[in-house]
């Protein structure tokens, strides 16, 4: 099977965007732009930590520090 080659197959050349699919493609895209996004868990417990290391290692707290990080991504995410 040395030296065969596989010639590459050609594509059809694309047709021009009509004008409507275009305005379609942006409603969609300025829809998902516009849509919320809920932080990750990750994100949540990241800022969490953060919070939890700032207030001095204060145990008993976490419930605070997690909705308080929880709160705030959200707020950044909607602004």
């Amino acid at each position: 099977m040395e030296g065969t080659m596989e010639t590459p197959k050609k594509r059809a050349p694309r047709k021009p965007a009509s004008s409507s699919s275009r305005s379609t493609r942006t409603a969609t895209t300025a829809a998902r732009a516009a849509a919320p996004v809920e932080p990750t868990h990750e994100a949540i417990a990241r800022r969490a930590y953060d919070l939890y290391v700032h207030a001095g290692g204060v145990h008993g707290r976490d419930v605070e520090f997690w909705l308080t990080a929880e709160r705030e991504l959200k707020g950044k995410r909607h602004a």
